[in-house]
């Protein structure tokens, strides 16, 4: 099978829902399909999705976020901040289970914290929640 550049680029646009908009009830498949929104900054993701899906309201990425909780924000690729659908969440964890991005000397700089210290808390919180979850606690809620 041969497949132009051009056939590639238009089932890329295709995908991405950049050539056609996607109806609003198809809002969080789009999300799924493009990996999550980039989120460094939230009204970059809101100008992601907004070109991406049609007829949503302007305060839809913050009540899927905040309210509905339907979008979770978490670091992810490129060890950047990227919304992506809460019920991906679990796989994506797994996906990403081997990398170690926070380790970087940038990271631990931005942040303020050594790697000694980041990981020390990293096993605090792994020991605390295995200690909530071994006891059949309520969900807990950040």
């Amino acid at each position: 099978m041969r497949v132009s550049w051009d056939q590639i680029t238009a089932w890329r646009l295709d995908r991405h829902s950049l050539r056609r908009p996607a109806p609003s009830a198809q809002w969080l498949e789009v999300v799924t399909r493009i990996g999550g929104l980039h989120a460094q900054l939230l009204s970059a993701a809101e100008q992601a999705l907004a070109i991406r899906v049609s007829g949503l309201p302007r305060d839809h990425v913050a009540t899927s976020l905040w309210r509905s909780k339907t979008l979770l924000k978490t670091w992810a690729m490129r060890g950047t901040l990227h919304l992506v659908p809460a019920r991906e969440f679990p796989g994506l964890i797994s996906a990403f289970s081997n990398l170690r991005h926070y380790l970087r000397p940038r990271w631990l700089k931005y942040f303020e914290v050594t790697e000694s210290e980041l990981l020390g808390l990293i096993e605090a919180m792994a020991a605390e929640l295995s200690g909530l979850l071994a006891n059949d606690a309520p969900e807990v809620v950040f």
